[in-house]
């Protein structure tokens, strides 16, 4: 449980990493959903493992480079051009019609997920002591 010695801001950014992390996991579930109707709409469900493995590829690739962006451009930074990046991305995947297109967008807009998904972890480290946290 969060200590009573944990500041309101502090409060608030660890509330607002929370709900960063649970917009992403919500995201990703819905375009889990919407991916195979797509692809058959575009008649290339033959493409799903393809657009799965590369999507998942797109956030394992970017993970272990944030710490050093971070480091350059600040938390708040990647974070935004995380959260821009999928947007554009997925909206841009919207009239989309050529399955390799699709899947590139799919692929850019995870890289952008990869990049706001972990700031919740390392806000919540960076803003809550050790002895806080037991």
């Amino acid at each position: 449980m969060i200590g009573l010695s944990i500041s309101g801001v502090k409060r608030l950014q660890i509330a607002s990493a929370l709900i960063l992390a649970v917009g992403a996991m919500a995201s990703s579930f819905g375009i889990g959903v919407v991916i195979p109707v797509k692809l058959e709409l575009m008649q290339s469900e033959s493409y799903y493992a393809l657009n799965t493995t590369l999507s998942t590829m797109g956030m394992m690739l970017i993970l272990p480079m944030i710490g050093t962006l971070s480091e350059k451009l600040g938390m708040k930074n990647i974070a935004a051009i995380g959260v821009l990046l999928q947007l554009l991305a997925r909206i841009g995947s919207i009239p989309v019609q050529t399955p390799m297109i699709f899947i590139f967008l799919q692929f850019i807009g995870n890289v952008g997920c990869g990049m706001y998904m972990t700031l919740p972890y390392s806000l919540i480290s960076s803003l809550v002591q050790e002895k806080e946290r037991t």
